[in-house]
């Protein structure tokens, strides 16, 4: 139980950061999905490397999202 509330956490924190990074983008005027996907990836090989190390991950998958422009 207590490994499964450890990883909504993590998921929570990361998607709070993700916003973030998302935010800041915009406000700065320098938001396009594929800058967008690069800082993602940046953030979360930091957070977390190994997710990012799967191309069957959730991150994975949505940075390549963002990077594909879907």
């Amino acid at each position: 139980m207590d490994f499964e509330i450890e990883e909504i956490r993590d998921y929570y924190g990361a998607e709070l950061q993700a916003y973030e990074v998302a935010m800041k983008m915009r406000q700065q005027g320098e938001y396009t999905s594929y800058k967008y996907a690069c800082e993602l990836r940046r953030l979360f090989e930091q957070i977390d490397p190994a997710p990012m190390k799967d191309a069957e991950s959730y991150w994975s998958h949505l940075v390549e999202d963002y990077e594909t422009g879907l």
